[in-house]
């Protein structure tokens, strides 16, 4: 899986020359039982790390699908 949340809508030519300023940045969306943060590292041209800061989904649901999707955005 490409990095989706960020390139969705980005024509494949432009992905090119997609870059980014490198840091951790973090930031929190609605998760299905609550906020979910994250803190994520980037380097000039890739993620690097993503770690879940806080959450509230269903330990036997949320961390799985954790364990999961972040290795397929970092790859």
């Amino acid at each position: 899986m490409d990095a989706c949340f960020i390139t969705a809508g980005v024509p494949n030519s432009a992905l090119q020359e997609l870059a980014f300023t490198a840091g951790t940045y973090t930031g929190v969306a609605d998760g299905y039982n609550g906020p979910v943060e994250l803190a994520v590292t980037f380097s000039e041209d890739a993620v690097t790390g993503i770690e879940v800061t806080a959450n509230a989904e269903t330990a036997y649901v949320g961390t799985p699908a954790f364990d999961i999707v972040i290795p397929e955005i970092i790859a």
